[in-house]
């Protein structure tokens, strides 16, 4: 019975003692990387876009239809879409959608 137990003890700390040094070599945690996509509808005809600030604050734009008919929005609707699916493609997941109903929404990606 004492030899039992002293092998249930000595099996414990081993694996308490390996527990603790796979936690401790594990590496640390990797810097989280934001994007940033801004959809502009700043006029009924023009200056509608989608612009992509990366983490590196490089940019790059995208043209939307320049009407607000049913066709331009489905059209816009799909860009914005294709973009975002785009940046899911590269491992960045959506974390924030700021609504600005006038001229600007902001969405915010996040990636490991």
């Amino acid at each position: 019975m004492k030899t039992t137990n002293t092998k249930l003890l000595v099996g414990a700390i081993l694996l308490l003692a390996i527990t603790i040094s796979i936690s401790a070599f594990k590496s640390g945690d990797v810097p989280k990387k934001y994007t940033t996509m801004v959809v502009t509808k700043l006029g009924i005809k023009a200056n509608l876009a989608i612009t992509i600030v990366n983490e590196t604050s490089k940019t790059e734009a995208r043209e939307l239809a320049g009407n607000y008919s049913y066709e331009g929005i489905i059209s816009n609707a799909q860009a914005i879409n294709e973009t975002i699916n785009k940046l899911a493609s590269e491992g960045y997941r959506l974390v924030q959608i700021v609504p600005d109903q006038a001229t600007v929404t902001y969405y915010l990606f996040e990636k490991n």
